[in-house]
């Protein structure tokens, strides 16, 4: 559906309806599709809704996995809107939670004030540093980042099993890795659930990539590249930058998202 000959004010609430309408769509088709199994979509429903949401532990449980799936899907709309398919958050989310757990376990442990700080950089590190592998090969020799993407989300799930069976086995027959220290847990917020820190963090990494993608120049010039990469290098942009920015950017949001899940 186009709509570019609607006005901005159309354009806005067509927007915000199409999400709203393609939720309760899928709520009718799902209705239908349980009473052609014979079962109540109402108590079903019901069931959902006090799972999710139906006491304070659920509601927190419920937070903890949406912060996980809030910061990569952050990773990958903000590349989406600058026009680059970043397929590979899942993989960046791996090598962010490498990064935490090194960290954690070797020198952050011994620092009670910064370690939450410093494995959460880390994470950042890590999953831009694997996000750059597909913003070099696409900025410079202009390779197809959905392949390689997707390719390195496979690299990456085998290395991190290669390395929880391997280097970073804790002692004992289980293929998992030491306890993170204390220092370095991000603080629970609600007692009794394990709704922890994260979830504040992926609010404000949320608002932090608005404001660069709509407040800044730099966002301004990734967004514009991704939109006209000719124009944009003809009007002084460097495009091979901002493809590789757009990356590490992305990645590095992803990353967070493997620290929030050590």
């Amino acid at each position: 559906m186009s709509l570019s000959f609607a006005k901005p004010t159309t354009r806005t609430i067509i927007r915000t309806l199409i999400p709203i309408g393609t939720a309760l769509l899928a709520f009718v088709v799902t209705g239908f599709l349980l009473l052609a199994g014979g079962f109540d979509p109402l108590e079903a429903y019901g069931l959902i809704l006090q799972g999710s949401v139906g006491g304070v532990r659920e509601g927190g449980e419920t937070l903890v996995r949406t912060t996980s799936l809030l910061l990569t899907g952050l990773a990958v709309g903000f590349a989406f809107r600058c026009k680059i398919w970043n397929i590979g958050a899942e993989g960046q989310l791996y090598f962010g939670a490498i990064g935490a757990v090194v960290i954690a376990l070797t020198v952050v442990g011994q620092i009670p004030v910064f370690g939450i700080i410093i494995a959460i950089i880390f994470a950042m590190i890590f999953g831009a540093g694997w996000a750059a592998i597909a913003g070099v090969l696409k900025s410079r020799l202009g390779v197809n980042e959905i392949i390689v993407t997707v390719m390195l989300n496979f690299i990456a799930i085998l290395f991190v099993d290669f390395l929880v069976h391997g280097a970073l086995k804790a002692p004992g027959f289980e293929p998992q890795t030491a306890l993170i220290p204390l220092t370095s847990q991000l603080p629970i917020l609600i007692e009794g659930t394990r709704l922890h820190a994260g979830f504040l963090v992926a609010i404000a990494a949320a608002v932090l990539i608005y404001l660069i993608l709509f407040k800044t120049k730099t966002g301004f010039s990734l967004r514009a590249t991704g939109v006209n990469p000719k124009a944009s290098g003809y009007a002084g942009i460097n495009v091979k930058r901002s493809i590789l920015l757009t990356l590490l950017i992305s990645g590095a949001v992803a990353g967070i998202a493997g620290a929030c899940l050590v």
